[in-house]
């Protein structure tokens, strides 16, 4: 027998499980492919591998890594291809699996032969990448869903509609209707069913909604701002992993590495949720039969994807950033041996970290447009903890980017920034401090709960906001301090006095509006307002 080390990876997730709008069918891609990485990889594997022997190092997030023994290269090379046929036949053709496999003698480390099947990987999904269209023929129809394929099921029944769909699209749909497969949401289900007031595993798909133009019908009576019926995308990704998986020295701290990045995404995800939600889990508890409001879109290895109202997407992002990190730090604390030494002299004891992109607009909006602007965001926060002074060649620290997006606004985010935030122009203060630091959205967050109390008028707040977005600096101070005099300064209405204070915790009371950011003038105010409305008084208090 020849041992080989293969790796997989499944490119273009995003584009397959995002190709479409169709909520339906971004559900069952996300739980189809979770469930080929995570069984139906090596089922397959162990049963063409003819006499040889699996060992799985990892398989989550859309990649896996396993050491084969078979008879020869040929052997290996037949399993794989087996896999790559099956993985074709599960998503219509519309995602493929490529991999690299190499001889892994025992004269080779595992760092060398991890870095020659990556290469070996890499080449592959480099060169074959290839962009499905339809052909072009007039006997062919498009998919309902997804223009770039053609239709290849017709009369597809769902929910009263009949569809032409292609088979990738059938094969979402399909997937979906398979209630104890769709283990994403089940993880978060399963996780609040260690208590006996919990419904069983038959009932755990209704509690899912239906769509996310219901999320605030789906809520408990709460005060809400003027973001009702907005939602949150959030989406998140792992810090510096990147450059931790290049140092990984052997199999077991492989496989050690990634069992801690999964079950810490994944844990941290069910634990924030149910922390944001936790008004309708009661409720649902008490005897309410509506959905939660929430839905999980992709989860595993160290990405996130959830759709939240608009108020709970932020205090998400900061509930899910800080359970991951100490999640990661608890687990490394209590590992042993070859595993506890590497983690140690790379994190020195710290855990690992996401930051986090949370885009915000109108229940409708198109979901593409949403998810573009998340990751754009995710690139930002990413970006700005890889500049921060406390960021090592290991770790860097937990950062958040948000944008709202109201009427016909670009979702262009750098336009945005800086046409609108003036942020990278010369002669002109930036109109915001974005991206945050988790402490210091946390500190954002506080000050929101302050001026939230003080109940300042939104017309107020919303002219203040006008004022120090105005492209002329001189002005937009003058402006800010003219409505900084007008607020009111009663024994009941203690605006200005309050502002003043909040303005103090975020370092621009010497000169208002204006605070050293980066060693350049910018100013918090714009961002204050916003947040205003991204966290509700219950959030916030």
């Amino acid at each position: 027998m020849e041992r080989f080390l293969l790796v997989t990876d499944t490119p273009g997730i995003k584009h397959f499980v995002f190709g479409t709008d169709a909520l339906a069918e971004i559900r069952g891609a996300s739980a189809l492919l979770d469930r080929l990485n995570r069984q139906e990889t090596e089922r397959v594997l162990r049963a063409n591998l003819s006499g040889g022997t699996l060992e799985v190092v990892f398989a989550n997030g859309g990649s896996g890594q396993f050491v084969l023994h078979a008879a020869d290269r040929e052997a290996a090379e037949s399993a794989v291809t087996v896999l790559a046929r099956h993985y074709r036949h599960q998503t219509g053709g519309d995602a493929r699996l490529v991999w690299g496999l190499v001889p892994w003698p025992e004269s080779l480390s595992y760092q060398e032969a991890s870095r020659q099947a990556h290469r070996q990987l890499r080449c592959w999904r480099e060169t074959a990448s290839a962009n499905r269209c339809a052909p072009l023929w007039p006997l062919l129809a498009e998919c309902s869903s997804a223009s770039h394929l053609p239709a290849q099921t017709s009369n597809y029944n769902w929910g009263g509609e009949s569809l032409m769909l292609s088979e990738a699209a059938r094969c979402k749909r399909d997937e979906l209707s398979q209630i104890w497969r769709n283990g994403i949401w089940h993880g978060w289900m399963d996780y609040l069913g260690n208590t006996n007031d919990w419904p069983d595993e038959q009932a755990w798909s209704k509690l899912r909604p239906k769509d996310s133009s219901d999320f605030e019908d789906l809520r408990v009576q709460r005060v809400r701002g003027p973001r009702r019926n907005y939602v949150g995308l959030v989406y998140a990704d792992g810090n510096a992993m990147g450059r931790l998986v290049q140092e990984l020295d052997s199999v077991a701290t492989c496989r050690t590495f990634s069992s801690i990045v999964d079950n810490s995404i994944r844990q941290a995800c069910y634990a924030a949720l149910t922390t944001v939600c936790q008004a309708e889990i009661q409720a649902f508890r008490e005897g309410s039969r509506k959905p939660l409001p929430a839905d999980i879109l992709l989860l595993g290895g160290d990405d996130l994807l959830v759709l939240l109202p608009a108020d709970l997407a932020l205090p998400f992002a900061l509930e899910v950033t800080k359970r991951f990190e100490d999640l990661t730090q608890q687990q490394i604390a209590k590992l042993t041996g070859e595993p506890a030494r590497f983690f140690q002299s790379k994190l020195q004891g710290k855990g690992m970290t996401i930051s986090c992109g949370v885009s915000f607009a109108r229940a409708g909006y198109p979901f593409y447009l949403l998810l573009d602007l998340a990751e754009d965001l995710l690139k930002s926060a990413k970006k700005a903890g890889s500049s921060d002074p406390r960021c090592g060649n290991y770790h860097a620290p937990t950062y958040i980017d948000f944008h709202l997006v109201v009427g016909g606004h670009s979702a262009d985010l750098s336009a945005v920034r800086r046409n609108d935030y003036h942020v990278g122009l010369e002669g002109t203060p930036a109109r915001t401090l974005r991206p945050y630091s988790r402490e210091d959205l946390v500190k954002l967050r506080e000050c929101v709960e302050r001026l939230q109390k003080a109940q300042i008028p939104r017309s107020k707040l919303h002219d203040l906001w006008e004022a120090v977005l105005d492209a002329r600096s001189v002005r937009a101070e003058d402006r800010c301090r003219e409505l900084f005099s007008r607020l009111r300064q009663t024994g009941q209405r203690q605006e200005r006095s309050t502002l003043w204070s909040v303005l103090q915790k975020l370092g621009m009371e010497q000169n208002f509006p204006w605070c050293r950011h980066n060693n350049k003038p910018a100013t918090a105010l714009a961002d204050l307002i916003e947040a205003h409305d991204l966290f509700t008084p219950q959030e916030a208090s």
